[in-house]
């Protein structure tokens, strides 16, 4: 990621960003940031300009070149879990497989 006076330029590793008013939410390092177009200037390279920051109760952070990208879209899962109840996860990311990716036990918060 690099900032310049009219938006960042952003880099994905896979996937690709369309421009629609009102639904272009990311995550910048700590902050999200709401959208409205991504213009394609390079392979996989996109300038995001009209950004709207501290959203969804994020306050505004000074970033830096190379910070987390994380496009927030459909692609993007939630799931409930039951309190006071442990679960095991496996996160696979891009390129990866399942089978080399380790089992993450997490204990979920009780009341």
């Amino acid at each position: 990621m690099e900032s310049t006076d009219e938006g960042i330029i952003v880099v994905l590793r896979f996937g690709n960003i369309t421009s629609i008013a009102d639904s272009n939410l990311a995550l910048v390092g700590k902050e999200i940031v709401k959208f409205q177009s991504a213009e394609l200037i390079d392979k996989n390279k996109y300038k995001l300009s009209n950004l709207i920051r501290g959203q969804e109760g994020t306050k505004e952070y000074q970033h830096t070149a190379g910070e987390k990208f994380v496009l927030l879209d459909d692609s993007i899962i939630s799931f409930e879990v039951q309190r006071g109840k442990k679960f095991y996860l496996k996160a696979v990311t891009y390129g990866d497989s399942l089978e080399n990716t380790e089992v993450k036990v997490i204990n979920s918060f009780s009341n």
